[in-house]
């Protein structure tokens, strides 16, 4: 096989950092191009478009001079599930302009070249939610601004590639991911949080039915079903592909608490302040598309919650854990 030029914008993030391993692994002719600056500026309008051209623009030169194929995966966002519509807005604005830039300098002047794009898209926030089992046959029903942006970014790819036929995509919704290396500026991760308030002896606070429950996907299995898929779909050359990225294993908030309360030598303080009349919500998975990809790795929850708490334990001894 050819070699494929890899940019996954995000490498330096939860996902994108451990899916540049996955593919290193399992995509023997991948080579990896870096953007210059590694880091975009995301919250400047103006300065982000200059700096998406420029990218494209040598990006685009080192596929033409080092390989036959090549392969986008975007693995950015700082959105999360209560981020109001306006805080999208600049995620919206860079992933349009992407594809745009795209368009123009690579899968059209360069259409003799085959092409692959994944957008990490989420489950959680596509399907809202509800007790029946979930797969990419069951509609959209998003829920919160967050999951409408997800299902924006969705079709603005699929009307990209229509025009592009030597371009291949992969959306992957994903489930609710977790594992050492996640942004703990940003007001998520369960499992992160239970930890960090462990380490530092604060009380957790719960605002959710301890019985809820949700598809909890260490980050690293996650890379390799991405990997796995990508790899088949560059041999395949097929034209586009929606999966579903799940442990297919849903989990209680009271289950992760607890293997918390086993693992530590003190117990965690938890502050239930869940509102009356709140009932449990529920997230079941199954994806039903390429279940057979091989040696797919799954971590059991307690070694996925060990690993975090042994990561954010090692950041603590070193001065460099942020506090909850």
């Amino acid at each position: 096989m050819s070699p494929t030029v890899f940019w996954i914008v995000g490498g330096g993030g939860l996902l994108g950092s451990h899916l540049c391993r996955a593919v290193s692994q399992r995509i023997p002719t991948a080579r990896f191009w870096e953007a210059k600056p590694v880091r975009f500026s995301w919250t400047e309008p103006t300065r982000l478009a200059d700096e998406l051209t420029h990218a494209v623009v040598a990006f685009s030169a080192a596929v033409r001079a080092q390989g036959d194929s090549w392969a986008l995966l975007w693995c950015a966002g700082k959105g999360i599930m209560s981020s109001p519509a306006s805080a999208l807005d600049p995620e919206w604005l860079a992933w349009t302009r992407l594809l745009e830039l795209l368009g123009h300098h690579l899968a059209g002047l360069c259409g003799d070249l085959r092409g692959v794009i994944f957008l990490a898209s989420s489950a959680g926030g596509i399907y809202g939610g509800g007790d029946e089992l979930l797969s990419e046959h069951t509609p959209p029903h998003p829920l919160s601004a967050y999951g409408r942006h997800k299902l924006c970014m969705e079709q603005a790819l699929r009307n990209w590639a229509d025009a592009f036929p030597n371009v291949s995509t992969l959306i992957g919704r994903i489930s609710t991911l977790y594992g050492p290396g996640q942004d703990l500026c940003k007001a998520q991760g369960m499992i992160s949080h239970l930890s960090r308030c462990m380490i530092f002896r604060q009380p957790v606070n719960i605002y959710v039915s301890l019985d809820t429950r949700r598809d909890y996907l260490f980050v690293d299995d996650c890379a390799h079903q991405i990997a796995a898929s990508l790899g088949r779909l560059i041999t395949e050359r097929q034209r586009a592909i929606l999966k579903i990225f799940a442990s297919e294993e849903p989990t209680s908030v009271a289950r992760i608490i607890g293997v918390f309360f086993r693992m530590s030598k003190h117990h965690p303080l938890i502050v239930s302040q869940q509102p009356r009349g709140t009932k449990p919500t529920s997230v079941k998975l199954r994806s039903e598309v390429w279940r057979d990809l091989p040696n797919l790795r799954k971590t059991d929850l307690t070694t996925g919650i060990h690993v975090v708490h042994e990561h954010q334990l090692a950041l603590f001894r070193r001065g460099l854990l942020p506090p909850p």
